[in-house]
């Protein structure tokens, strides 16, 4: 397996598109070797077109040429699938999940013959900046695994884990990350709005702020009170707007979300558990 592969895409709602915009701005994988579809043959059409990929028009042509197949629908759509490639030789073929709570023994139990990795990638893999936290099923050969490494570094960071529990707790941190920015940020830039700036003025000094701290964290090996501290001088402006930040319970806030973030995913996981029943 190389990443001259064949690569398919079933589903290609926002995450799929995001994965596969990151491919081919990678470099690593060219036009020609994607093919993709999805539950509704306009979108999968226009996205074809938009990247100018292959699109299949069934399942099981997208599945029998292509040697991997990025798997981004919904839990419940999983069934239907497959029963669909339920005659088709799936070994030697790698699945990449991208579903919220289906675990990587459920996608054994429906797709027993193919290497499986479970992923949590997010949005910004389409830069290339994303990060994607994963795991092997313990049928899947370490040669696989580091293809699928190597496949998933192309967006950005692969970060690959023992124990498959991570998943289910990264899922509101790295999944969830984007939407949390984009509410800081909006935040940031509505506050600067009402003080006075311009907003095109606020967004790029909020943008270019947001991104240097983050800088500065990374070079700090995460120690971001660190780099907190350094800013924040005794009685000083930014002592000012942390103390209104902490009254407000922004930390707190914060926390809660992560929490109500796993719970729901742990929700999703036992909804999820139709999907080895009554086979």
């Amino acid at each position: 397996m190389s990443l001259e592969a064949q690569i398919g895409f079933i589903g290609i709602g926002s995450m799929g598109e995001s994965i596969l915009a990151g491919l081919i701005r990678s470099k690593h994988i060219t036009k020609d070797c994607i093919s993709v579809i999805g539950k509704g043959t306009k979108r999968a059409a226009h996205v074809a077109q938009q990247y100018s990929v292959k699109h299949q028009s069934s399942v099981i042509e997208l599945v029998q040429e292509c040697s991997i197949i990025f798997l981004c629908v919904k839990p419940k759509d999983l069934p239907s699938i497959g029963k669909q490639l339920n005659e088709i030789d799936l070994s030697e073929k790698l699945i990449i999940s991208t579903l919220a709570g289906v675990s990587s023994n459920t996608l054994h139990h429906i797709f027993p013959s193919s290497y499986l990795v479970r992923s949590i990638p997010n949005i910004a893999s389409e830069i290339c900046k994303g990060v994607t936290i994963w795991f092997a099923h313990e049928s899947t050969p370490k040669h696989i695994t580091k293809y699928a490494h190597d496949l998933l570094s192309a967006l950005g960071d692969s970060i690959e884990v023992d124990y498959e529990h991570n998943i289910e707790l990264a899922s509101p941190i790295s999944g969830a990350a984007p939407a949390f920015m984009g509410l800081f940020v909006e935040a940031m830039v509505d506050a600067a709005v009402y003080i006075g700036l311009e907003r095109n003025l606020s967004t790029q000094l909020v943008l270019q702020s947001l991104m240097g701290s983050c800088g500065l964290i990374h070079e700090a090996n995460g120690k971001a009170h660190d780099v907190r501290h350094r800013v924040t001088s005794p009685g000083g402006l930014t002592a000012v707007c942390m103390a209104k930040l902490e009254a407000a319970g922004f930390r707190t806030a914060i926390m809660d979300a992560v929490i109500a973030g796993r719970e729901k995913t742990e929700k999703l996981g036992r909804s999820n558990d139709f999907l080895t029943k009554g086979d």
